[in-house]
This record gives structure tokens, C-alpha cells and sequence, in this order.
């Protein structure tokens, strides 16, 4: 069992999610922690003249609060995060950062494109700290 689970969550895939984070609560120890994060990819400079800062801080906020509902629903000591970069740096950046003993995360079969450039689990297999499992 594990004290300190990282979820990262597509707000795309709810019924993924839902199903990662019930994984996670299955295998926590009593008075563990799962973290739900959500991890943003950053705006191109390019697009940034498109859109308004406050348009880009709504987006955040919407996401935010979509998280903060999946945690809620779940119930128990869940936690949420919302960082914006590449996501497996940030997934393993915030795994170092709150002390995780595992990390759940989803995957998608792979295709051509992961064997020519890898996906994200596949990083994030490799370079975690911690025990990572991966549900397909």
C-alpha cells in the first residue's frame, strides 16, 4: 500500500480519470494522500497576442475548478494541482516535489509516433523516482 499517490489527470478522459483515481484510492493506506494533477500546455508566445491575459487566467480557473469538482466527488484527503508546461517533466517535477511513492497514470496504445519519439508514460516510466503504474 502507499501513503502518497500522484494522479495525473487529461481533463478530456473523465471516465479515465475516474477510473485512475479509483486505482489510486484502492491501493492507499489509511491517512494517505492522492494528488490530482493537471498539467497545462504552455500558450506559444505566437498565440499569446491572440488572447487576452485575462482569457488565459479564465482557462485556468475553469480548469481549476473542474479538478477541484472531480476531488470533491471522490472524496477522501485528495489534493489538486494545475501546472502548465511538457507534461512528463512537470508529472515528475511535482512527484519529487510532494514525495510520491507512486504515480497512476493512463496510456494509450502505442503507435508509430511512440516508438519514433516516445510517449508521455513512457518518460515518465524512466524517469521516476517511485513506483509508476500505468493502466491501459
Amino acid at each position: 500500500m502507499y501513503k502518497n499517490i500522484l494522479v495525473p489527470i487529461d481533463m478530456g478522459h473523465e471516465e479515465i480519470s475516474m477510473r485512475m483515481i479509483a486505482k489510486a484510492k484502492s491501493l492507499l493506506d489509511e491517512g494517505g494522500k492522492i494528488t490530482l494533477l493537471h498539467v497545462m500546455d504552455e500558450v506559444p508566445s505566437y498565440a499569446r497576442t491572440y488572447m487576452t491575459p485575462e482569457a488565459i487566467e479564465e482557462n485556468l480557473r475553469q480548469v481549476r475548478g473542474e479538478l477541484e469538482a472531480l476531488a470533491k466527488i471522490n472524496g477522501g484527503n485528495i489534493a489538486t494541482e494545475v501546472k502548465s508546461g511538457r507534461p512528463s517533466p512537470v508529472i515528475l517535477d511535482e512527484a519529487a516535489e510532494i514525495g510520491a511513492d507512486l504515480i497512476i497514470m493512463a496510456s494509450h496504445r502505442p503507435d508509430l509516433t511512440n516508438f519514433l519519439l516516445g510517449s508521455t508514460a513512457q518518460r515518465v516510466v524512466r524517469h521516476a523516482k517511485c513506483s509508476v503504474l500505468i493502466d491501459r
